[in-house]
Formats: structure tokens, sequence, C-alpha cells
């Protein structure tokens, strides 16, 4: 997420009797410098959408949910913390990259060093 070149690790887990109207959750797990995994972020929804900004040094999140807007999630204090719901019109002003896309150019990285 940070292009430290240590990996990020997005679950996708759940139905709608753990995770209510959104049918899945989903957990981050960030590897810190001793090479071990630490949760950052265990909310409802689908995979986020990564919203683009070099300044930060982790981009904020959107997860997508069920709903007329989005839960908005942000870096603060080396952890990701929920900072405000969004409308969709709000969500189609800024410039978003799926994390499966995202995952699909690091695995081409990897393969390439084989």
């Amino acid at each position: 997420l940070n292009n430290d070149g240590k990996e990020d690790i997005f679950l996708l887990w759940g139905n709608t009797f753990t995770s209510g109207n959104a049918g899945s959750s989903v957990s981050l797990y960030i590897q810190n410098e001793k090479g071990s995994f630490t949760e950052s972020l265990v909310a409802e929804g689908q995979l986020p959408l990564i919203i683009k900004d070099a300044t930060k040094s982790y981009p904020d999140l959107i997860l997508i949910a069920p709903g007329v807007s989005f839960p908005l999630w942000g870096w603060r204090n080396n952890d990701y913390t929920f900072i405000d719901q969004i409308s969709a019109q709000k969500l189609k002003t800024y410039k978003t990259e799926q994390v499966e896309l995202i995952s699909q150019r690091y695995q081409k990285t990897l393969q390439l060093k084989k």
C-alpha cells in the first residue's frame, strides 16, 4: 500500500451472520520491520478502493458496502481509523484504484524477479 516493498494483506471474509448487510468483512494486515503482520483494519464491507494521494504514507481507503454512503478510513497514528461517511456523489470526485488491480501489478513484479 505504501510502496515500501513489504507485503500488505487484505482478507475478505464473513457472511450476513458475521458481517451484517454488507455480507462480508475486510481485514488488513501490514508487515512490520521485523516481518510480522499486524492487523490494522477490520470492518464490514467489500475490498476497498484505494484513494491515490502521493502525499500520504499510507493511502486512505473507501470500503464498498450497501447503502448511499461509504466509510472512509485513513492512516492515523500507525493504524487505520474511521474518518467519515462519504456520499456516492463525493466518491466520484476521488481518484481511486481497486485493490485487486494493485495486487495483480504486484504479482507481476514477483514473476519478473523469478
